[in-house]
């Protein structure tokens, strides 16, 4: 008889480990192209699952998506992650984000508290600077 293990999908609550890229042909427009890494717990966000956790649903370590972003949109596509991304994103040009999955890790009420304690009502968490592309 054989043991199969079952994958760890994204779901609350779940610390997720990230590595985000901004697209090859952006990078040569102005971009780095160096990842930029961030974590998380999924789900925490004042107003409900933002459209970055909603995309990734369901996926396991390992998976990566694609998402077009325009600079209006940054906000409303990660927002208390959006200052995690914003040195990825331009003030006057849509971009093309992949985001890799790198690690998944279940997390417990504590930490779950401590980070809601972190959020600020109406706020995505840039400090107010415009940095998001959100002010």
């Amino acid at each position: 008889m054989r043991l199969r293990m079952k994958t760890l999908e994204i779901d609350f609550p779940s610390r997720v480990t990230i590595a985000m890229t901004i697209d090859q042909g952006d990078a040569l427009q102005g971009g780095s192209g160096r990842p930029v890494h961030f974590d998380f717990i999924w789900g925490i966000g004042l107003n409900g699952l933002t459209d970055f956790e909603l995309a990734l649903s369901r996926k396991a370590a390992g998976d990566s998506l694609t998402l077009a972003v325009r600079p209006e949109t940054v906000h409303g596509v990660f927002e208390h992650l959006a200052s995690h991304v914003a040195s990825l994103c331009r003030p006057d040009q849509d971009v093309r984000l992949t985001a890799w999955i790198e690690k998944i890790e279940p997390v417990g009420n504590r930490d779950v508290v401590r980070a809601i304690a972190g959020l600020k009502e109406g706020s995505c968490g840039c400090g107010g600077d415009g940095g998001c592309g959100c002010h």
